[in-house]
């Protein structure tokens, strides 16, 4: 019968890519914390980030290269807004 161990040196040998994915819903009342949220997701490290911003009845512009936008023309509520913003997410 062999040993089979999960633990130690031998269980890093195929080691996993984390991919954070984030959506983050705006009504394009609030600029400077949507800015402050994507500088925040952006920023963190030990993971790829896929980011999508949904404009909840307002259009998105000038997102970082990378980040994607979805607008909803008109305004819904925030679980069916986010929905529509992990349909974009491959993570």
């Amino acid at each position: 019968m062999t040993d089979v161990s999960m633990s130690g040196p031998a269980s890093r040998e195929q080691e996993v890519a984390l991919t954070l994915s984030c959506v983050i819903l705006t009504m394009g009342d609030r600029p400077a914390e949507v800015v402050r949220a994507i500088d925040s997701v952006l920023a963190q490290r030990g993971a790829e980030v896929e980011l999508v911003v949904v404009g909840n009845g307002a259009e998105v512009t000038g997102l970082p290269a990378g980040v994607r936008a979805v607008w909803l023309p008109d305004t819904h509520q925030v679980a069916p807004s986010l929905g529509r913003g992990f349909v974009f997410l491959f993570g």
